[in-house]
């Protein structure tokens, strides 16, 4: 149910329903059970936090203006700050400002830093600040179960927090079976050279996916009337951001980007801008509208917005599906009708682009 209902990648909404589970007064009934178990799974060196007295806010605001994912506060203001992060990147001095804040109301305090995996935050937001390192892997999927546990005798919370649980294996990619994974891992030690050479071509393999996308994407443009720049080897790189296009032939400036911030291949995104990226302040207030086919809001380099692709398109990692939706065409298929929906918007709001 949750993956039907799109929570995969959006943090926000994450963070809404663990705090949800964290909040004593939450709508679950369970008082501070949850949070008890959350301390004792991911914090249990903060056992002085009084969790029958906490309250519990989302998208918390500090002064500068950021705001903190989940914020914790006892009513002696012992505070936990939870600063969740699914995909995207860290921002200048984040973890450091939360630090900094929460010094400022108590002496005792945690700031954890939430990810999939459990990788660590970045120099540039955590640069000598002490946090503790979580995962959805190894802590919020384990403190579900306990949670389970605790709600054994409740059948509307329990399956809820058993199909979240199942959710995040899904995201984490632990959704395998026990036996499944013995037996493939048996399989594999039975043929360690065949794997090892696997390993070794991997890369190859990953362009010439990528290639089979290209050659589905050129057959789509031809029939529409439209150019496409896409290279595999480009996208693959890892010292730089990455991204491909597609623009009808009387485009001299703007184009669809299929892009990604980043050195490793996540986090792919779609929108409208110029090659470059780069639009002036005034061009921009002249041409600035929100498309309905985009998600996030318009920008100076994004003027009409923009969106994530959709998992598991959005992220490019052997294991999570996306590289068989490349070589099946349910990854070409469904850029091709995104497009198409742009712009046929384009068309219909009368935006001529140029």
């Amino acid at each position: 149910m949750f993956k039907a209902c799109g929570v995969n990648h959006y943090e926000n909404t994450h963070s809404a329903i663990v705090a949800e589970l964290l909040n004593p007064d939450g709508s679950h009934g369970q008082k501070d059970m949850f949070l008890k178990l959350f301390i004792d799974n991911v914090i249990p060196d903060f056992k002085d936090f009084k969790t029958q007295t906490a309250e519990c806010f989302t998208e918390y605001t500090i002064p500068g203006g950021r705001r903190i994912d989940i914020l914790l506060r006892d009513i002696e203001k012992r505070i936990i700050v939870v600063e969740n992060k699914i995909y995207a990147a860290d921002q200048f001095a984040q973890l450091k400002d939360y630090s900094e804040y929460a010094s400022k109301q108590t002496g005792q305090y945690r700031v954890i830093y939430l990810t999939l995996d459990g990788k660590e935050a970045s120099d540039e937001s955590a640069f000598q600040v002490k946090y503790c390192k979580a995962s959805y892997k190894d802590n919020i999927i384990p403190w579900l179960e306990e949670c389970i546990k605790a709600s054994v005798k409740i059948p509307t919370i329990r399956e809820t927090l058993i199909q979240y649980q199942l959710h995040l294996k899904q995201l984490t990619n632990q959704d395998m079976e026990k036996k499944e994974k013995e037996e493939l891992v048996s399989l594999m030690m039975h043929n360690v050279e065949e794997i090892e050479a696997i390993f070794r071509v991997q890369k190859d393999f990953q362009i010439s996916v990528l290639n089979n996308v290209k050659e589905q994407l050129e057959d789509f443009c031809s029939v529409n009337n439209l150019e496409l720049d896409f290279s595999p080897e480009k996208l693959l790189n890892s010292s730089t951001e990455k991204g491909f296009y597609f623009k009808r032939p009387e485009w001299k400036k703007y184009v669809i980007w299929v892009y990604s911030e980043h050195r490793e291949p996540y986090d792919f995104y779609i929108g409208i801008s110029t090659f470059n990226g780069k639009i002036n302040e005034e061009e921009y207030a002249t041409i600035r509208k929100k498309l309905n086919c985009f998600e996030g809001q318009e920008s100076q380099t994004w003027p009409w917005g923009w969106s994530y692709l959709k998992e598991p398109y959005r992220n490019w990692w052997l294991g999570n599906g996306c590289f068989t939706a490349m070589l099946n065409g349910d990854f070409s298929k469904y850029l091709e009708e995104y497009v198409l929906c742009i712009l046929q918007e384009l068309e219909s709001s009368k935006i001529a682009l140029h």
